[in-house]
């Protein structure tokens, strides 16, 4: 699930495997194999996806967070 919300994350960023790599300061194999589920990303690799993305850790995760009710 993580490797598909990658690919679609980036690929919603128009950018190639290469681009987001460097962005999240890896190679691009790994980026390759988190996207085919060979690899879990590591908690920094994470929050290097959430801030090159702009986009929350939890969207990368497919987590559903409920809002607080008041």
């Amino acid at each position: 699930m993580i490797g598909k919300n990658v690919r679609r994350i980036r690929k919603e960023l128009n950018e190639t495997q290469e681009k987001f790599a460097e962005g999240i300061g890896v190679c691009k194999d790994t980026v390759s194999n988190i996207e085919r589920g060979e690899v879990i990303p590591s908690a920094q690799v994470l929050a290097n996806m959430s801030i090159n993305a702009k986009i929350s850790i939890n969207l990368i995760l497919g987590i559903d967070v409920p809002e607080v009710k008041k």
